[in-house]
């Protein structure tokens, strides 16, 4: 067993494109090809709206409320007015206000696609993804064969609902709507990578790079692409030539530190991540990857500041405290500490059966063998094909003075990794 364990992510952390839903609830109509823009009629509610929306490109949101409610009053039911209203409220931060209009807008008009769209947009925007599926597959009904409501719904599944394949679903309806959209045809590669198909993935990012060379987006999910499949050689250029264009862009840096992780040149790496955490201090992958690649070179003081930074970022970072636990039970002094931090990655991620084996670790390395067996087996249960689970286990049931226990434990573990030199070990000291 490795004394500097440490819990790597799975293919590295997505590169997740946020966008501001809450300040941008009106929805380009055009986009919408069912509802036509009041620019093309002589209303004088759409004559006002028009002036909302010459008011919104100034970012003049006084003049914007005033136009958009002039419209109103000629025409209560005037969906972009209604939509509009909502845009400049968001804009303001008054979000309950927002609420209220987009709400008003869906009673006014349940069958707009504009109105589900902003509206799913918004629920997106308040986290609460769960009620922002339905609005934005109604969106996609109402709106067939174009390309808005088709990206929103696989951003949705791609960034919050962890579904990469109904992401790969809705992004291949918004290719068809829009073969030449360069964000459709990123969103479907970065599901694709998602999915483990490399070579799909592959071209769909290829594609998205004709369409937008200029953008860094498809170069950074090549680089994942290529990292996936180990072709670090191939994954480096890619990371390099989005730094040839943009030098402090921390998403290129955390892949190319990525990459001299995955090469072990973990000096390189820590270089790449602490310049990431400088330009982006609110980036809690990189903190986390900085403090793995400085545990890979058992600076575990630093490492430990670097979890704990990427902890204040995202307090919900379960692999962070699950490191930070194994740390210290390579610490007489702070067993104790070690339990907290694991039973905390536990409770994040219950199934994860590496956390379960840390957190199991943790209590024998404390003094509590009969939970630490108790959790051993827990972890072993989900998942026994790791040889240091049950290597943990057999010191456990030396603990509880169960030796051919022990020694089962330990055989097990050698059957596994043949070169375990702790099970090895502890197995000669039985015979």
């Amino acid at each position: 067993m490795r004394k500097n364990r440490i819990m790597r992510t799975i293919g590295g952390l997505a590169l997740l494109v946020a966008t501001n839903f809450t300040h941008a609830i009106v929805i380009p109509l055009d986009q919408i090809p069912d509802e036509r823009a009041p620019a093309q009629t002589t209303r004088p509610a759409d004559l006002a709206y028009n002036e909302g929306i010459e008011a919104i490109n100034r970012k003049d949101w006084s003049a914007a409320r005033n136009a958009f409610a002039r419209s109103l009053q000629h025409d209560p039911r005037h969906n972009e007015a209604l939509l509009g209203m909502a845009h400049v409220a968001a804009q303001q931060d008054k979000l309950k206000e927002a609420e209220d209009w987009l709400k008003k807008a869906l009673a006014a008009n349940p069958q707009s696609a504009a109105a589900q769209l902003s509206w799913g947009r918004f629920l997106v925007a308040r986290q609460r993804y769960a009620d922002a599926e339905p609005a934005l597959k109604k969106a996609a009904t109402l709106a067939p064969g174009t390309v808005a409501p088709a990206l929103a719904l696989g951003d949705l599944y791609s960034s919050y609902l962890n579904d990469p394949k109904a992401a790969a679903e809705t992004y291949r309806q918004a290719v068809a709507a829009a073969p030449e959209h360069a964000g459709a045809r990123y969103g479907l590669g970065m599901a694709l990578l998602a999915l483990g198909q490399f070579p799909d993935a592959e071209a769909a990012l290829k594609r998205a790079l004709e369409l937008t060379s200029d953008n860094p987006l498809p170069r950074l999910g090549l680089g994942r692409v290529y990292l996936a499949q180990g072709r670090h050689g191939d994954a480096m250029k890619a990371f390099n030539d989005v730094l040839a264009s943009h030098r402090n862009l921390p998403a290129a840096l955390i892949g190319r530190g990525d990459v001299h992780f995955g090469q072990q040149n973990f000096k390189a790496a820590s270089q790449d991540f602490e310049q990431a955490t400088r330009l982006a201090p609110q980036n809690a992958e990189a903190y986390l990857k900085l403090g793995m690649s400085l545990q890979a070179q058992q600076k575990n003081v630093a490492a430990e500041k670097a979890y704990l930074s990427a902890i204040r970022v995202d307090p919900k970072l379960a692999l962070a405290y699950n490191n930070l636990a194994w740390m210290a039970t390579q610490d007489k002094a702070r067993h104790k500490q070690g339990v907290t931090w694991a039973e905390k990655a536990v409770s994040l991620a219950p199934e994860t059966a590496e956390y379960l084996d840390t957190l199991g670790w943790a209590y024998y390395r404390a003094g509590q063998a009969a939970q630490a067996r108790d959790t051993l087996q827990r972890a072993l249960a989900k998942d026994s094909r790791s040889a240091d689970p049950h290597y943990h286990l057999g010191m456990v049931w030396l603990a509880l003075g169960n030796t051919a226990e022990a020694r089962k434990s330990f055989n097990k573990a050698l059957s596994i990794r043949k070169d375990h030199p702790e099970a090895r070990a502890a197995l000669a000291r039985l015979d």
